[in-house]
């Protein structure tokens, strides 16, 4: 297992779309170079100066969960498995439109897709949240094939904070101790 610490996550975990001021200053998402860093430089240290098995699973909750998403459609194969918690794709609703629609389009395409993706979030997060959820879940309930595990969860009494530490323990397992029972 391996962990990203990151102090930017309001940078860095963005895609290379998103764009916003702040203190006067022009913001561009730096997703693009996180995930090259990722892609280029730490899986393949990883794997050289590890013993790793050949299963990647990528994790992350939140903004971590929206650069996740961003991760799917940029290269879909390069985990075989994703666990998205609490996706934030920020207020603005252009934001996480334009992440939707580049999923949309990678799905479309029928790449090389992850064996398994597993999304969820809590029951009482902010509305905005939820309404999130529904559309990711909705676009990767038309578009996965049927060779994809997908499974997505409303977690009754859980919040945004609490999500992560339900879901991830759940993913886990439902990973790594194949069920029939998948949607």
């Amino acid at each position: 297992m391996i962990g990203l610490k990151n102090v930017r996550r309001g940078i860095d975990f963005l895609p290379h779309y998103y764009n916003y001021e702040r203190d006067g200053e022009q913001i561009i998402g730096n997703g693009g170079k996180l995930l090259a860093y990722i892609k280029d430089e730490l899986i393949p240290y990883v794997d050289k100066e590890f013993n790793t098995s050949d299963r990647r699973v990528f994790a992350g909750h939140s903004w971590a969960g929206q650069f996740l998403t961003y991760t799917m459609n940029q290269a879909p194969n390069l985990f075989d498995a994703y666990f998205i918690t609490s996706p934030a794709f920020g207020r603005d609703l252009g934001w996480a439109q334009k992440t939707f629609d580049a999923l949309d389009q990678t799905l479309k395409q029928d790449p090389d897709l992850p064996e398994f993706v597993y999304v969820s979030v809590g029951a009482t997060e902010e509305p905005m949240m939820l309404s999130a959820y529904y559309r990711l879940t909705a676009l990767l309930k038309q578009y996965l094939p049927e060779n994809v595990t997908f499974y997505h969860e409303l977690h009754d009494s859980a919040n945004h904070m609490s999500t992560a530490a339900i879901s991830l323990p759940k993913a886990l397992h439902l990973y790594f101790t194949p069920s029939p029972a998948a949607e």
